[in-house]
Parts: C-alpha cells; sequence; structure tokens
C-alpha cells in the first residue's frame, strides 16, 4: 500500500474511534447503562464509517 492510502485509513479510523468514544459517553449518560452507551458508540462508529467510505468514494 502506498504512504497515501495508510495515511487516509489512519485518519479515518481515528474520526470512527472519536466519534464512537464520544457516542459512548453521550449513550451512557442517555441511557443510563453502560451497554446501551457501548451499543450506541458502535452503532455511531459503524454510520460514520459508511459516511468516510461513501465520501472517499464519491471525491475520485
Amino acid at each position: 500500500m502506498s504512504s497515501q492510502i495508510l495515511f487516509r485509513l489512519r485518519r479515518a479510523l481515528r474520526y470512527v474511534a472519536a466519534a464512537a468514544g464520544l457516542a459512548v459517553v453521550i449513550g451512557y449518560f442517555q441511557q443510563g447503562s453502560i451497554e446501551a452507551g457501548l451499543l450506541f458508540g458502535l452503532a455511531v462508529g459503524a454510520g460514520v464509517a459508511i459516511g468516510l467510505v461513501l465520501f472517499e468514494v464519491a471525491s475520485r
């Protein structure tokens, strides 16, 4: 893999991790349980990952 692709992949993973982490905290305080927070974080992380993939595909 080229270094440019690896850079984009690392940047995208940071965005997904940051969004999922923030969503876990928000979900925990909204629902009052860590299980609900983790599920909410997983859903948001997946949504952000799909959005980034679609953005990269559309930008090419």
